[in-house]
């Protein structure tokens, strides 16, 4: 049954004109998926003000080294090449980001598939200024480069 599901997944895909390679009965790559008619946002937040109550899924960048204990970095944003760098430079974001990579690469196919039109993905810190605005900047960076563009919002950027 799963395996049927996985191959059904697989077909799903290619008629949306992406690629799945099927390996073993597990699906191993997805390439190039375009999510024709499937709005996509990422939105940053910050903890503090509390979870988008719009969002599909959360993801929680609090554990990631934080740029606000920085001195210099602390009144920049994640917007700003210093803080984007700093963040982004860490090799657990970067471990961070090839999982997310994976994870979207079967999601983004998957609702597709399903007939979903919209999807908002939050990412999360503290603050909502630093990690999670950089984060969601470089993932939709991400998903542009697989033919997918993404919006990007920041909730509490200025806050």
């Amino acid at each position: 049954m799963i395996a049927q599901t996985i191959i059904k997944l697989c077909r799903a895909v290619q008629q949306q004109g992406g690629r799945a390679l099927l390996v073993g009965g597990w699906v191993r790559d997805f390439v190039q998926v375009p999510a024709a008619g499937l709005t996509l946002l990422f939105q940053s937040f910050a903890y503090k003000h509390g979870v988008p109550s719009d969002a599909d899924m959360v993801l929680d960048c609090r554990f990631l080294p934080n740029p606000h204990w920085v001195e210099d970095l602390r009144p920049l944003t994640g917007l700003d090449e210093p803080v984007r760098r700093y963040v982004l430079d860490q090799a657990v974001t970067g471990a961070f980001l090839g999982h997310l990579s994976q994870l979207f690469g079967l999601l983004v196919p998957a609702f597709v598939a399903e007939g979903k039109t919209y999807l908002t993905i939050a990412f999360g810190c503290t603050g909502g200024r630093h990690r999670s605005v950089a984060v969601a900047e470089q993932v939709g960076r991400m998903l542009s480069s697989l033919g997918v563009e993404p919006q990007v919002s920041h909730r509490d950027l200025d806050q």
